[in-house]
């Protein structure tokens, strides 16, 4: 999974080259697991079939001392793809 900045108000999540079909089930999961449960300032999730961008408002973004909103948006991707209930990935999307 690589996580990059577009702008200083989305991140695209690249779960894959090749649009197969393990790596779109994955984006579709990883877009449902944030969609279910939405951290402060999500705008929208925009999935296409080997990545998903994440859009978001940093003004509404809580964050920490010293931390940006998009390391912290970055930390909720991290922590929705890694929750028990979160979604499922192939081995190759990690």
């Amino acid at each position: 999974m690589k996580l990059a900045p577009i702008g200083d108000s989305a991140v695209i999540v690249t779960l894959g080259e090749t649009p197969d079909a393990p790596t779109v089930a994955a984006v579709r999961a990883l877009a449902a697991a944030l969609d279910a449960k939405p951290f402060s300032g999500l705008i929208e999730c925009a999935p296409t079939n080997a990545s998903l961008t994440v859009f978001y408002d940093p003004a509404r973004v809580a964050t920490r001392s010293g931390e940006s909103p998009f390391e912290r948006v970055c930390g909720w991707i991290e922590a929705a793809r890694q929750r028990p209930d979160g979604p499922r990935f192939p081995p190759d999307a990690r």
